[in-house]
């Protein structure tokens, strides 16, 4: 054993002061050298470095020690960690000493190294990250679905009938509890609405100008905007406007359905759109047998694609676009406003007097009194004279001993009948003759030709009754039947 002489109370030695090492079982083996010297001597680095997997290095001028790494330790899947005695380092697998598993502060399972997941957890690995795994609760069902797949027979909560087990196994707890507590329900969607006006225009005689100030407009509500709009009559176009011009609008359909589950619209703000055209036409007469005449006004408009809007999960409706109130809006074209239609008329006439008038007179009287009045009190009306069963509804004055007239252009049905009441009523027919005690009230049809200012040389049959009468009504009303 080597002994170290040094003398006392020195200071620090320098590296090249001498040193005197004497063996204290060998006197003889004595050895003189520095301070230095003994460093060399001691050749600490070459030594550690041989101990895997320590390195130690002096490069710094420093002795440094670090791990090069563990190669050939312990086995695979092992690490180094603390025993539970906390008294030593032992190798382990997976997770040391394992770690205490609590309920309410209170131990159920201490040590637990491993955790094995039971029915209803499901275990997977992430898909962005290898060594990360995400743990759910989800329904895992005890039934057999591999012979016979169990169906939901009536509605639950959010799942449809005919819903399959295996169509909702292994989804997730929350998944469940939010269709059954929370089921979806889908938007509901307002159409856009298209307008023509005016909508009621009165009867036309023919043969007559008529000017009609029309407004062809559309409300977009959960549609796209409108990129054209127009207007024509009897299909010759009258005017067209491409990507007309929209004013906000808060009215409509759409009102009622937005916001829908708390959301707004993704169709805001809708837009009222509303265009105007002045025409101008002579109405025409009736054709073959009818007994009047149409003019037709339609307007076309079209618009795009509206954006589907949120369920009540604030989920994207992602049902096919379609024009229903179920579906997206999907772009539309030629989308129609109602039709509006101006019916010409032949007026029919009729009157009274205290004398007896033959048919031409009657006629006479017509021509000369168009627009009504004269000697005969001629009234004219121009309305539908073809009313079949219902009659035509004629006022006279009541209780008055007059001669009645009539006359109806020569396409309208041949009236029969004459009707005050239940008990007031009679036949039409026979001939044209004053005082006629066999003829009825009034006689049957004699056809004339009469022209106005409007048309010219077109027929009517005349009315003319034979014997002077009295309405036994106050009000005075006659209905004149087919």
């Amino acid at each position: 054993m080597a002994i170290i002489y040094t003398y006392p109370k020195l200071e620090t030695p320098d590296v090249l002061d001498l040193l005197l090492v004497t063996d204290v079982t060998d006197s003889n083996k004595t050895k003189q050298t520095t301070v230095k010297g003994i460093g060399d001597a001691i050749d600490v680095v070459d030594s550690i470095t041989s101990l895997e997997p320590i390195s130690v290095s002096s490069s710094t001028g420093d002795v440094e020690i670090s791990l090069t790494g563990i190669n050939g330790f312990g086995a695979a899947g092992q690490v180094l960690a603390v025993n539970q005695a906390e008294d030593a380092l032992e190798y382990v697998t997976g997770g040391g000493g394992g770690v205490s598993l609590q309920k309410d502060g209170s131990d159920e399972v201490n040590p637990a190294n491993t955790i094995n997941y039971q029915n209803g957890v499901k275990v997977e690995q992430d898909s962005g990250t290898a060594t990360t795994a995400n743990i759910n609760i989800v329904y895992e069902s005890t039934l057999d679905s591999t012979s016979t797949d169990p169906v939901i027979v009536d509605k639950v909560g959010g799942f449809e009938p005919n819903t399959l087990l295996s169509q909702i196994n292994e989804n997730t707890n929350s998944l469940m509890w939010d269709t059954l507590l929370f089921p979806t329900i889908p938007p509901t969607y307002s159409l856009s609405t298209r307008q023509l006006l005016p909508s009621g225009i009165p009867a036309k005689e023919v043969g007559v100008s008529v000017s009609v100030n029309l407004v062809y407009s559309a409300i977009k509500n959960d549609a796209g905007a409108y990129t054209r709009l127009q207007v024509s009559r009897d299909g010759t176009e009258l005017a067209s406007v491409t990507s007309p011009a929209g004013t906000t609008f808060n009215g409509g359909v759409m009102q009622a359905y937005d916001p829908q589950f708390g959301i707004d619209s993704p169709n805001r703000p809708n837009l009222l759109y509303s265009e105007n055209y002045s025409d101008t036409f002579t109405m025409p007469a009736p054709t073959g047998n009818n007994t009047s005449s149409i003019v037709s006004y339609t307007s076309k408009g079209d618009y795009d694609a509206g954006s589907p809007k949120k369920n009540s999960k604030g989920v994207d409706d992602n049902r096919t676009p379609g024009t229903t109130a179920n579906q997206p809006q999907a772009a539309k074209t030629n989308f129609a406003s109602p039709t509006r239609t101006v019916t010409g008329y032949y007026p029919y006439y009729y009157g009274y007097s205290s004398l007896y008038k033959t048919p031409a007179e009657f006629a006479n009287s017509i021509m000369a009194n168009e627009s009504g009045g004269g000697p005969l009190n001629i009234v004219k009306e121009v309305k539908n004279a073809d009313l079949g069963g219902n009659g035509v509804q004629l006022t006279y004055p009541p209780f008055q001993n007059l001669f009645y007239y009539l006359a109806f252009y020569n396409k309208v049905p041949v009236k029969t009948t004459w009707f005050v009441s239940l008990l007031d009523g009679a036949d039409i027919g026979g001939q044209a003759v004053e005082g006629d005690a066999s003829a009825n009230n009034f006689n049957g049809p004699v056809l004339i030709n009469l022209t106005t200012t409007n048309w010219s040389s077109v027929g009517y049959n005349i009315y003319i009754g034979a014997n002077p009468w009295s309405i036994q009504e106050v009000n005075g009303l006659l209905q004149i039947r087919q």
